[in-house]
């Protein structure tokens, strides 16, 4: 959703680094930085519906340029789920891999310039929106719990 609607509000709720993950156990584990290797992975590919990230997968194509995306998906649960049962890679924002490496046997791969790399998390609603009591409550609390 882009913001350049006048009616449209938004707010950043918090920015996430972004990390590269795979299964437990996956070979990839034991090399050392072997750019060429991980770029020959097969890659799972996280579709946001905003086009603001146009920039940061820019900057990702350029880190793994002959990067493979054999599989592509809006759902970061399906994503977390088939790279846990998989060779594949996927690029994540590092809260997420908090939270489903509870869930599933996941692992960061390191990769330093992709570590810096950052994401922007934000509530976006329509500004006609905040008449409602009911609904401007639930985006107060949003907004306050971040």
């Amino acid at each position: 959703m882009f913001c350049t609607n006048r009616t449209v509000q938004h707010h950043v709720l918090f920015t996430d680094n972004m990390v590269l993950i795979c299964r437990e156990g996956n070979p990839l584990l034991s090399l050392e930085d072997d750019r060429e290797t991980i770029d020959n992975a097969a890659h799972v590919l996280l579709l946001p519906e905003e086009q603001n990230f146009s920039g940061l997968r820019q900057r990702v194509q350029e880190m793994f340029p002959d990067r493979q995306i054999n599989f592509t998906s809006y759902n970061i649960l399906t994503i977390a789920a088939l790279v846990a049962n998989s060779d594949m890679l996927a690029i994540i924002p590092s809260r997420f891999y908090n939270l489903f490496s509870r869930c599933w046997p996941l692992e960061k791969l390191p990769f330093p310039s992709l570590n810096k790399e950052q994401i922007d998390f934000s509530i976006h609603y329509n500004k006609f929106s905040l008449r409602d009591p009911i609904l401007h409550g639930v985006i107060d609390v949003i907004r306050n719990a971040f």
